[in-house]
């Protein structure tokens, strides 16, 4: 048989019983936390968890940041170029600099946009050199057009001309050939970076052009003949721009036949850097081609091409990165320690071989 049960109706027994529960669970729940918290595998995954929480957020910030950075140099190159361009206004009484300066940027972002930038395509910079080339050739289709031009004015326009399509064929034959610019491998993960470098481009374009702008429009520019600083400024071209054409030549054909070393032979067997020494020089050529004597003082801002010229490329842009990127190739080879302890950055046999 089985025994009934009674019901026993005991509300303080069953408030007693009901706390003793939830004290208990609380000691379990308390003391599972304690053995989680003890334990060296959960402990690590908490770690591991919060060290990629807070990396993700430093990538999100650092991206953020750089991008800002970016945009940063892109609108003071562009207030650079403006000021300069007003500044001009006062020795020429013309905008016109300003007018070249916008025309340059114009095609600057023209050619970012339809090499990638605009996303409909992937970022692609083999026509950006050449695409620089035919900034110079588009400035020197506006000064023809809109400006009655002396032989004076006329010739460094024409030295500009042979100069730019010499490097333009050169440099977009030369990353057709192999593949790829090596300069862009990084440029290219960041659109805004991207952006920068044809920006930077403008830049360049401007301030090399910047001797002809300011002759060209300049109100006391009026001869007819050459004077005999024009005659040296001629000279000094020619050897500046055989020189840079010499020295890419020998290090494509060098390329050619090593994909490996580095060339330390002809011209680049006293300069570790001829290209860039004939490109400093021929800019300086332009300037004295510039000069008209009625100038007066204000002729000394002839002087900025090459000045910016040789300070972008022996501090900025030019040879600091390949040396860096040399010295990093080659640290361990014997002989180009021996060549770069030997053989000057620039200028052959008076100039450093190292770099500050």
């Amino acid at each position: 048989m089985v025994t009934p049960v009674s019901v026993i109706d005991d509300s303080e027994n069953a408030d007693i019983t009901i706390s003793f529960i939830n004290d208990s669970s609380v000691c379990i729940t308390s003391g599972f936390s304690n053995v989680l918290q003890r334990d060296p595998y959960v402990r690590r995954y908490k770690e591991d968890a919060l060290r990629k929480a807070s990396l993700c957020y430093i990538n999100f910030a650092s991206t953020i940041m750089s991008n800002l950075q970016n945009y940063v140099v892109i609108a003071a190159i562009l207030c650079i170029l403006a000021f300069v361009s007003l500044l001009n206004y006062y020795f020429t009484e013309s905008l016109q600099m300003l007018n070249c300066a916008g025309i340059i940027e114009g095609i600057q972002l023209f050619g970012f946009l339809i090499n990638g930038g605009s996303g409909l395509s992937p970022m692609n910079e083999k026509y950006y050199d050449l695409t620089g080339s035919l900034t110079y050739l588009s400035i020197m289709v506006y000064i023809y057009s809109t400006r009655s031009l002396t032989f004076q004015m006329f010739l460094p326009m024409v030295l500009t001309t042979v100069w730019a399509v010499r490097l333009g064929t050169f440099l977009f034959i030369r990353v057709i050939y192999s593949g790829e610019d090596k300069r862009f491998r990084v440029i290219k993960r960041s659109r805004s970076r991207f952006l920068m470098v044809w920006v930077i481009q403008g830049y360049w374009v401007f301030f090399t052009l910047f001797s002809i702008l300011f002759s060209v429009f300049s109100t006391n520019s009026s001869g007819d003949f050459l004077n005999f600083v024009n005659i040296f400024g001629v000279v000094i071209w020619i050897v500046g721009f055989a020189i840079e054409v010499f020295a890419d030549y020998q290090k494509f054909q060098f390329k050619l036949e090593n994909k490996t070393g580095f060339i330390s032979t002809g011209l680049w067997s006293i300069s570790r850097h001829p290209n860039y020494l004939g490109e400093i020089t021929l800019w300086l050529g332009i300037s004295l081609v510039c000069y008209r004597f009625e100038m007066g003082w204000s002729s000394l801002l002839l002087l900025v091409s090459p000045i910016f010229v040789y300070s972008l490329l022996n501090y900025v842009s030019g040879i600091p990165l390949l040396e860096k990127s040399s010295d990093e190739r080659f640290k361990n080879d014997v002989k180009y320690l021996a060549y770069k302890k030997n053989t000057p950055i620039l200028f052959p046999f008076i100039g450093e071989t190292h770099h500050d």
